[in-house]
């Protein structure tokens, strides 16, 4: 796990171990940090909040920040040793989950899209409601920004928010950009618009966005009528 980190170009892609332990020793830290001053509770309240990186970033900076030290022991621990708990606590947690060889761990298995329609939260309507799940890239300091859950219990690595929409529009000619949604134009699931743009949306792909109204009526496959 050392070896794949001190080997790592920090591209949080889905495939191999390094980002995997990259973010599990994050969360670890966190908790470490906290936990001599938060009850579990409240530790798991606030790595829940979608903008908790942002104040443990400023931790990490900071060698000598005082959330490192545990304030039950009697020396004075530093970013270095609660980083190297974290990383002992976070193999452990990776083997006990993931398998006891690093070279099978994937960001992509703990950093998971579960896209769920509002119906599909009862597992008897699952199949019917949600999109397939897929694994994500990235986190919540790349381009494809995501969330983290860092406190969810079962899943805190999955993403919580990001871009539901890409949009690339040439402003020297504005009627004919290009999008995609991580679903499809369509919410309801009988509809074939539901989803059909979930596969482009995992590879970055993008669909034409045209806004001129002949353009859109020459071309179109249906009409939509709202009565």
């Amino acid at each position: 796990a050392r070896a794949a980190l001190a080997a790592w170009d920090f591209d949080g892609t889905a495939e191999g171990p390094a980002a995997a332990v990259f973010f599990v020793t994050y969360r670890e830290a966190a908790r470490l940090a906290l936990e001599d001053e938060l009850t579990p509770r409240l530790t798991a309240f606030f790595l829940s909040q979608r903008y908790a990186t942002s104040p443990i970033d400023d931790w990490l900076a900071n060698a000598d920040n005082p959330v490192w030290d545990d304030r039950r022991s009697e020396a004075v621990e530093t970013r270095a040793d609660i980083v190297r708990a974290a990383f002992r606590r976070a193999v452990g947690w990776l083997g006990e989950h993931h398998g006891a060889d690093p070279a099978g761990w994937r960001w992509g298995t703990l950093h998971a899209y579960r896209l769920r329609h509002l119906f599909g939260g009862r597992e008897a309507l699952a199949a019917l409601f949600n999109l397939p799940e897929a694994p994500a890239f990235g986190g919540p300091d790349s381009i494809w920004k995501e969330h983290l859950d860092l406190g969810h219990a079962e899943h805190p690595f999955a993403p919580m928010a990001g871009p539901s929409a890409r949009w690339l529009i040439d402003l020297g000619d504005p009627h004919h950009g290009a999008w995609v949604s991580s679903t499809g134009a369509s919410g309801w699931p009988g509809s074939p618009h539901y989803g059909d743009q979930y596969p482009l949306w995992l590879r970055g792909e993008l669909v034409p966005m045209l806004s001129d109204w002949a353009e859109l009526e020459r071309t179109a496959a249906g009409t939509l009528r709202l009565r």
